[in-house]
């Protein structure tokens, strides 16, 4: 018959052992992955302890936390309709896999009534173009489609809506994100041994990717006409101090832009006879 006392001891006993046990099996899950856990990085230290190390102290905890809390915010905020944005992000997701699976020659799982009012082409990309491409041939490539005025109004509705609009013009958020990147350039040099240059390199180069992107999603207009409204959850296309509504309000494309060039000359007109 066991005592309490040396239950308690014999528990801390086979505490203390799969403590140790879980140690040596992280390491040799490291090794057999092809993990060095004898790294330089890791400047003389075991493999747990300096994991162990960088995740409490390295990691750039403050920066992440402004990310994550900025973005769980925009999720959990209200569209227009009072439902989760994070329902119209799932919505948003959803489709894109649906459209993905099409584009590469398989059945998706099915197909949105919004989808339906569109041509198939509007659906369908050039999934070589994003597997094999570069940054450059990627966004001329989304461009171009995004930029077919038949296929705007699917766009505009699947993946430019308020919540998204909320996101791309969330400065705090942006601006979480560029502390955070500055944060990981200087980790990879203060801890992985990278150099300046090397790392200055791979900022600039990912940041000006980042900064190209996030001013085409802010302003998402086409040569051709075609633009997509960025209007945050809560705003509604109003003109003047009286907050009448614009006329051109919900229109999409080419009609929008026919419409305010129209209004613009009317405003002129009225301007010019208005008084004496």
């Amino acid at each position: 018959v066991h005592t309490q006392a040396s239950k308690e001891r014999s528990s801390g006993i086979n505490a203390e052992y799969g403590m140790g046990e879980a140690k040596i099996l992280s390491v040799n899950m490291a090794g057999l992955a092809g993990i060095d856990t004898n790294a330089p990085y890791q400047k003389g230290k075991g493999f747990n302890a300096f994991w162990s190390e960088f995740i409490d102290t390295t990691i750039p905890w403050s920066s992440i936390r402004t990310v994550v809390d900025r973005f769980t915010a925009n999720v959990c905020s209200n569209d227009n309709r009072g439902d989760k944005c994070y329902s119209y992000f799932f919505d948003t997701v959803t489709k894109l896999y649906q459209w993905y699976m099409k584009s590469t020659g398989l059945k998706p799982a099915g197909r949105s009534s919004a989808s339906r009012k569109y041509d198939s082409s509007c659906t369908t990309f050039n999934m070589e173009v994003v597997a094999t491409g570069g940054f450059t041939d990627i966004k001329e490539a989304l461009v171009n489609k995004m930029c077919v005025d038949e296929c705007s109004g699917l766009y505009q509705d699947t993946l430019f809506g308020c919540c998204t609009a909320n996101m791309i013009q969330d400065n705090e958020l942006t601006g979480g994100l560029e502390d955070l990147a500055t944060d990981l350039k200087d980790l990879v040099v203060d801890t992985f041994g990278y150099s300046e240059e090397e790392a200055n390199a791979m900022f600039s180069l990912y940041m000006g990717y980042a900064t190209e992107a996030l001013g085409m999603l802010r302003n998402p207009t086409c040569d051709n006409g075609v633009s997509y409204d960025m209007i945050p959850c809560g705003a509604d296309a109003r003109d003047g101090e009286e907050g009448e509504m614009s006329p051109c309000a919900g229109l999409k494309g080419k009609k929008k832009k026919k419409c305010e060039a129209a209004e613009q000359e009317g405003s002129g007109e009225e301007e010019e006879g208005g008084y004496p």
